[in-house]
């Protein structure tokens, strides 16, 4: 079985919110090192991000867990709140931060991560001028 790369837990969360949290460059890195799709552009994101998700619960099944679903939609909800990107970027900083403490959840979170491929059934390639 091929190794996984590393992505910090943050880049992770980013996919499993639909949000780039990180940043963008940080998400299409993991997306397209899942999808093996360098053809991504922005607008497909979202829904390659749910086509991922289901693998990432599979590799990390403490993803799946209510308290971390109810992060994310809290997270939304606040980050939405919010106008100003640099009070954004804190916000999430510092949420990640409370995930790798452990702060609030049952188990502290690595710092890291190791992905691994979805399958190549699991991704659609899609030409968004078309």
């Amino acid at each position: 079985m091929e190794e996984g790369k590393l992505f910090h837990i943050g880049t992770v969360m980013s996919v499993m919110s639909g949000m780039g949290l990180r940043g963008l460059d940080d998400l299409k890195e993991i997306l397209v090192y899942m999808t093996g799709d360098s053809t991504l552009w922005i607008i497909q994101y979202l829904r390659v991000c749910e086509e991922c998700i289901p693998y990432l619960i599979r590799q990390h099944p403490q993803l799946g867990h209510y308290k971390i679903r109810g992060w994310i939609r809290g997270l939304q909800e606040a980050y939405e709140a919010l106008q100003d990107k640099s009070q954004k970027q804190a916000l999430f900083d510092e949420w990640v931060q409370k995930l790798i403490d452990g702060e609030g959840f049952d188990a502290q979170y690595p710092e890291q991560l190791e992905v691994n491929k979805i399958p190549v059934f699991a991704h659609r390639v899609i030409n968004p001028l078309k």
